[in-house]
């Protein structure tokens, strides 16, 4: 790497510590144009999500406190101006579509309304007629979670497959957080959850997904480095027997992250001393590598 890839490296190690990363990329992303640059830029996602963490819950204390009646109204008027934001952007500046948090809050905020509808339905066997729990309770009675979850595969494997027209540009991510919340509606009811989705293997990735997407970037953008291309565009001349070697080696650095790392973590007890060090050393970590990286 040169020194400016390395300087850069350091920022990006910072600013994912920092849950950041996805302003800082679009700050710079005209600025990478070799492989090098694109190491860690995968976190860029869980800035968005730990943005939408930190500020969703005051949003919602804030409409609970001060416009209780218009709750469940608020959570679905931010979101349909979060998705309009995102699908108008998309075409004129797609970097900014995908990196800034108030584009992508829709996807986050329907698993939140989602979640608000179940707890409306296991308070409420009866439908409400009044109040902010009958708008989202009307959209809890559909006549089967079945039918609903066989649409969710459907368009989940259409999106899977590539086999959308791509003439809109959101019809892929709008295609994926609908299946998605269609199937977590549907359930063990649905039979591509029930049969699909919970076989073993299928599960078995789903324990390794998130310590699989932090380590497979990063292997991947090594590969045309190794073979000495520094150009994104040019990873289609990596040979296909290293992207499956670096395939299992992402598979099995998961597993033992999962299992030595993540399991252990989970299972103490002390959970505030244990995300207070986690804190100090995610912080630590990312303020060292910005020194070294000077």
């Amino acid at each position: 790497m040169s020194a400016n890839q390395y300087r850069r490296l350091g920022n990006d190690i910072a600013a994912g510590a920092g849950f950041v990363l996805n302003l800082w990329f679009y700050a710079t992303l005209s600025d990478r144009t070799q492989t090098p640059d694109f190491l860690v830029t995968h976190l860029w996602t869980l800035g968005i999500q730990e943005q939408f963490y930190i500020f969703w819950p005051m949003l919602l204390w804030l409409t609970w406190r001060f416009a209780k009646q218009w709750f469940a109204l608020a959570i679905a008027a931010l979101s349909v101006l979060s998705l309009a934001s995102f699908v108008s952007t998309s075409a004129a500046n797609p970097s900014a579509a995908w990196l800034m948090p108030w584009n992508r809050l829709w996807e986050l905020a329907l698993g939140g309304a989602l979640a608000y509808i179940l707890l409306v339905r296991s308070m409420n066997p009866a439908k409400p007629s009044t109040g902010n729990a009958a708008l989202f309770y009307s959209f809890g009675t559909i006549p089967s979670r079945a039918l609903l979850g066989g649409l969710g595969a459907l368009c989940l494997s259409l999106s899977i497959l590539g086999l959308v027209p791509p003439s809109w540009p959101p019809i892929y991510p709008v295609l994926m957080a609908l299946s998605t919340a269609m199937l977590i509606y549907a359930g063990p009811q649905c039979w591509f959850n029930r049969c699909v989705l919970s076989a073993r293997p299928m599960v078995f990735i789903g324990l390794l997904s998130y310590p699989l997407y932090l380590w497979h970037v990063s292997l991947f953008v090594l590969l045309p480095i190794l073979l000495g291309q520094m150009r994104m565009s040019e990873f289609q001349n990596v040979p296909p027997s290293m992207k499956i070697s670096a395939t299992a080696v992402s598979l099995a650095l998961s597993f033992i992250t999962y299992k030595y790392l993540e399991l252990p973590i989970q299972a103490i007890s002390r959970t505030k001393l244990v995300a207070g060090l986690l804190c100090a050393a995610m912080a630590s970590t990312g303020a060292v590598v910005f020194l070294a990286s000077r």
